[in-house]
């Protein structure tokens, strides 16, 4: 993550998104280091228009670009809407449709990424399985 920060750091932008689940983690960290920007917390039209972004230059962050589908789809509707933005992930795979501006690492196609923030398959296993 501080590779990130680190590339980031570089970068101007004024606001943050990431798509539900996965970006959380990385949205949440990344807006306490640079805590001059704003959280954009749903990609709708209403929210968009609150967080007043009409000359902002927007971070979409990702955990992984795997398909590419997440990155390409939030992609799309950022310049619908025509908005600045770059975009940032922590890892990409070869299969992806689309490439991120900012990435760490590109890993095989066939790993599966396990992230500290997330519970491992194992124990999201456990958990159903022996709910009582």
């Amino acid at each position: 993550m501080e590779q990130l920060i680190e590339k980031l750091t570089k970068k101007k932008f004024t606001h943050i998104y990431g798509p539900a689940r996965g970006a959380w983690p990385i949205v949440t960290h990344l807006s306490n280091c640079f805590a001059e920007t704003k959280l954009i917390e749903q990609l709708d039209e209403s929210a968009i228009a609150q967080a007043d972004i009409s000359q902002a230059k927007i971070l979409v962050v990702d955990d992984v670009c795997d398909s590419g589908e997440t990155l390409e789809n939030v992609s799309s509707k950022m310049r619908e809407l025509g908005y600045n933005f770059l975009t940032a992930v922590l890892h990409t795979k070869p299969r992806r449709k689309v490439d991120p501006d900012i990435y760490l690492e590109e890993v095989s196609n066939n790993i599966w990424l396990n992230y500290p923030w997330e519970k491992s398959d194992a124990e999201i296993n456990k958990d159903y399985m022996f709910k009582k």
